[in-house]
């Protein structure tokens, strides 16, 4: 079932995971779920953008140094 997602990212990597357990939730009756594909995607690196970057991090907060705040 994995192979059958990655693929299909690959087929359209603009396609989110939702849209991507939808498909054989709808035609085999079961899929992983959105979380679980999306892990499966970043350990083959299939989380990146068709342009190679990867997505755009909101609301992150990085502290510089230990007790910055």
């Amino acid at each position: 079932m994995l192979e059958l997602a990655a693929a299909l990212k690959r087929e359209n990597p603009e396609r989110t995971g939702a849209q991507i357990a939808w498909i054989p939730r709808s035609t085999l009756g079961w899929s992983p779920s959105e979380r679980t594909l999306l892990r499966h995607f970043d350990a083959m690196e299939l989380g990146s953008r068709p342009n190679g970057s990867p997505p755009r991090a909101f609301g992150r907060f990085e502290a510089t140094r230990p007790n910055e705040i």
